[in-house]
């Protein structure tokens, strides 16, 4: 199965929401610039996602498709703090304002293991470090090819994220 998912996107901010269990309601979603590269190799899924600026953190993981006996790591792969890197007016923060993460490189995120239910749909199920459930995050690509939606699922069954990313290459 060929995988329309491959390449790189980057996170919509006019078009993500998080929803505010305070307020009750879906707000605007401030993760700030969020990219992620997509590759397949031998039905391998290779994901990673650089999320801020100055620092970037690339976090990822490699699956194979389909395999639900081999939960693998997801982790911060690099912390890259290079102000010369991006234009002074460029999108985005690190992280939520007052939630900046405070990760280190090699730091376990999560277990996953990810699910092609057709070609433009698939689901990662994320465990905790502890290996306790932690969520489920399922990816649908548009008709065009041109951007996915992203939704963020809790172990308790409650949306708690919808991003939507463009396709840059």
């Amino acid at each position: 199965m060929s995988d329309p998912f491959v390449g790189v996107w980057r996170n919509n901010l006019d078009k993500s929401q998080a929803w505010d269990p305070a307020e009750g309601r879906w707000v605007h979603d401030e993760i700030g610039r969020e990219d992620v590269k997509i590759e397949n190799h031998d039905d391998v899924h290779d994901y990673e996602n650089i999320i801020g600026l100055n620092p970037s953190y690339k976090i990822g993981y490699r699956a194979r498709y389909d395999d639900m006996t081999n939960w693998v790591p997801y982790e911060v792969r690099a912390i890259v703090d290079d102000e010369a890197s991006e234009p002074d007016n460029a999108d985005g923060h690190s992280g939520r304002p007052g939630q900046v993460p405070v990760w280190t490189v090699g730091q376990l995120l999560a277990y996953v293991t990810v699910v092609r239910v057709n070609e433009r749909f698939q689901y990662r199920i994320a465990r905790n470090p502890d290996r306790s459930a932690s969520h489920i995050m399922q990816r649908h690509l548009a008709d065009d090819g041109l951007s996915y939606v992203s939704t963020v699922i809790s172990a308790a069954g409650v949306p708690s994220l919808i991003r939507v990313f463009d396709r840059l290459t």
